[in-house]
């Protein structure tokens, strides 16, 4: 684009100069008339040229060509100009269409601000903190709540830019609004960015001011904009409030013509944008609604009509490791970051793909505002939500209303009409081929069912998978090993407890959960089943492989089950689980052992003899890094680990090519010792009593002492580089 400007400058000014060639060629040719000819060679006559200032003389041609040439010269430069001109405008353009669409990192832009001036400038550091300090206190809550702050910024000229870049935007006044009442302006479809309402609302491009005088309007954005040291700043320059309760009530009961604007759908409604489509987010959403009732408002309905066709959104399968992501990101930070397909957006350079989005027209339409009837009363008994139901509704028949007079007009290449949908993760399956939903739903049924849950309770698995030649190559990345300690009887039954949990849990997988490191060899007899999480064996296809490969769930219901298949059953589990991977470090061991005392439980229930299992070296294949206890990324992992099952530590390894970092685990020798059988006193009667609970805490004590003494006569061996000795944290 910019670059077809230029070209284009050049070539005019190659044509200028060729002309201006020309013309001096033209006016030597005519001064050379004026001069003396040579003799004529025959007769000796001599023929003159015409006298200057003749008729015949060429003065007047010379002068004529001198005007003629100044003319062009004149000509050529303006004309350069006005190209000039044209390509710095289409600059000015890009760099607004740019702002627009890199808005998301306005945030996290004032804050690497923010940390260099802290920590470049020692003189800022005191006044910086005591600004970082008031912007998060209550009194800098209430400033941005009651703020007059002047709309500095709404006559930018870099958004003059932004409304050349989108042809044909407009903001359409359907009624007038009466500057004596309050006004709650309701916004859909949120979209990728909202730059149709940041265009119509927060800049004055499309003249709102002239066509809604007296309206204060107040634009609400999500709160954690106004947390970020200087973003506060400039969204207060803009007019940008908190989008609460309190914020909105207080923007509302400032005075006649007081106005909010919301976009209802929020960040939910952003998963859904998609070209040529308008899928609200409204049938729960009513807090609107409650907001304009209790400050007495009237509700304005606003269709942004081209927000959806800026960018072409990447459909993610619901229910996909990227909508798990984009569900819990949101949860954590109140806003979403759908993916958007830039290979079809617009680019510099006239590249077809880029961070601009689309240059469509955002036409931005103001409904007549709706007179919402009062109610006397809490708007939370079940009379006032009754109320505020009626007036959802009233509102959703006004707005699609509005949408129904104006879709033709202003978007005649739709693929559907507006709908409302509900924020929910639809079924993955509906998304599969139509010949494979039965099936596949059927199958998911299946997984879900009790039949389902038996059947991996009782499927031992195949020899081949636990003997895949993938499993012991595996085994050659670190030097492997699985050590005998003592023998274990066919007969018995057995509960093996792996320390530690580790990052991934390689070795207890190479040396107990497959065959890479020779257990059916050293353990004849035994018939081993490994424990896995339950979320994996819930999982289509991947229930699958792990059943093939013996493993099971890790509850009570199936351990058991397995110990009871007949002498030789074996089970083995992880007994820190997740909560264990957080601890991981190289040179320590750290154990979450203390409160776990349920699989000393089923050991009683089953009949089986506990065996400690040390997994030497699991530690050491990846570097944790430090969280600090209450940060962000804390709180995510305790969020993956109550509704996932699972944790994920922040953790590195090794590299390819010679690279220090990198995904790939360390290549430490990895020792999977097993420890000799516990025989665990018997208890008759009921583990839940209080004699039982106390033969339970007997016999972890007991298995606590020999796992400890396994450490001790190993340690030396096989963890030569450790920085401290093994200990229990949990």
């Amino acid at each position: 684009m910019i670059t077809h400007y230029f070209t284009e400058l050049q070539e005019q000014l190659h044509a200028s100069w060729a002309s201006l060639e020309a013309r001096g060629a033209e006016l030597t040719a005519l001064y050379r008339l004026g001069s003396p000819a040579p003799s004529a060679a025959a007769g000796g006559s001599a023929v003159r040229s015409p006298a200057p200032g003749s008729a015949e003389g060429g003065l007047p041609a010379l002068l004529a060509a001198v005007v003629a040439a100044a003319a062009a010269a004149v000509a050529a430069v303006l004309g350069a100009w006005a190209v000039l001109a044209a390509g710095c405008w289409r600059v000015l353009e890009l760099g607004g269409a740019l702002y627009l669409s890199m808005r998301y990192f306005t945030g996290p832009t004032c804050w690497l601000l923010f940390g260099y001036m802290f920590y470049s400038e020692p003189v800022l550091r005191l006044p910086l903190l005591l600004y970082h300090l008031y912007i998060i206190s209550p009194a800098g809550r209430r400033a941005v709540a009651y703020s007059r702050v002047p709309w500095l910024l709404r006559r930018c000229p870099l958004y003059w830019g932004q409304a050349s870049y989108f042809k044909g935007s407009d903001l359409v006044k359907t009624t007038d609004l009466d500057p004596s009442k309050r006004y709650v302006f309701a916004g859909h479809p949120h979209g990728l960015l909202g730059n149709a309402y940041f265009l119509a609302f927060c800049t004055n491009q499309l003249g709102f001011e002239d066509k809604f005088p007296g309206i204060r309007l107040s634009i609400g954005v999500l709160d954690l904009n106004l947390r970020v040291s200087f973003c506060r700043e400039i969204c207060l320059l803009h007019g940008l409030c908190d989008v609460d309760r309190s914020t909105l009530l207080a923007r509302l009961r400032a005075g006649p013509g007081s106005a909010v604007f919301l976009a209802v759908g929020g960040a939910a409604e952003s998963l859904y944008t998609k070209r040529g489509c308008l899928d609200l987010v409204l049938k729960r959403r009513r807090g609107f609604v409650k907001v304009a009732l209790e400050a007495g408002a009237e509700l304005v309905p606003v269709i942004a009509f081209g927000e959806n066709d800026q960018f072409n959104r990447v459909d993610l399968r619901p229910g996909s490791l990227m909508d798990w992501v984009q569900s819990t990101f949101k949860k954590l930070t109140g806003f979403a970051m759908p993916l958007q397909d830039a290979l079809t957006g617009a680019g510099i350079l006239n590249l077809p793909s880029g961070p601009f989005p689309l240059p469509v027209p955002l036409v931005t339409v103001v409904g007549a505002p709706i007179a919402l009837p009062p109610f006397e009363g809490d708007l939370r008994s079940e009379a006032g939500r009754a109320h505020v139901d009626a007036c959802h509704a009233l509102y959703c028949a006004a707005l699609q209303q509005l949408y129904d007079e104006h879709k033709d007009k202003y978007a005649p290449n739709r693929t559907r009409d507006m709908r409302f949908v509900d924020w929910a993760l639809f079924f993955w399956v509906l998304y599969s081929e139509p010949v494979l939903r039965l099936p596949l739903a059927l199958y998911l049924v299946y997984i879900y069912s009790p039949l389902g849950q038996r059947a991996v309770d009782r499927y031992r698995g195949a020899t081949f998978f636990r003997h895949y030649p993938l499993y012991k190559w595996a085994s050659w990345w670190a030097p492997s090993q699985l050590v005998k300690t003592a023998e274990l009887d066919p007969a018995g039954r057995y509960l093996l407890s792996i320390h530690p949990h580790g990052v991934l849990g390689s070795c207890s997988l190479l040396a107990l959960g497959t065959e890479a490191l020779g257990w059916s060899r050293l353990f004849p007899g035994i018939r081993l089943s490994q424990g896995m999480l339950n979320t994996i064996l819930f999982t289509p296809f991947a229930r699958e492989l792990c059943m093939l490969h013996g493993w099971c769930y890790v509850n009570r219901r199936t351990l058991l089950t397995r110990l009871r298949q007949g002498p030789g059953s074996a089970v083995a589990i992880l007994v820190g689980g997740a909560a264990e991977a957080v601890y991981a470090e190289p040179g320590t061991l750290d154990l979450v052992l203390l409160k776990r005392k349920g699989f000393v439980r089923v050991a009683l229930e089953g009949g089986a003899s506990l065996v400690p299992v040390l997994c030497f070296g699991e530690n050491e294949q990846y570097h944790r890094v430090f969280v600090r206890p209450g940060s962000f990324v804390d709180r995510l992992q305790a969020f993956t680990k109550k509704y996932g099952g699972f944790t994920l530590p922040l953790a590195y390894g090794r590299g390819i090519l010679g690279l220090k970092v990198g995904p790939l685990p360390e290549r430490d020798p990895l020792t999977a010792v097993v420890g000799a059988p516990i025989k665990l006193p018997l208890f008759e009667g009921d583990l839940r009593s209080e004699a039982g609970r106390a033969h339970v805490d007997a016999c972890h004590a007991l298995y606590c002492a020999a796992l400890q003494q396994l450490y001790d006569e190993h340690k030396d061996k096989y963890a030569p580089k450790r920085t401290r000795d093994m200990r229990f944290v949990e």
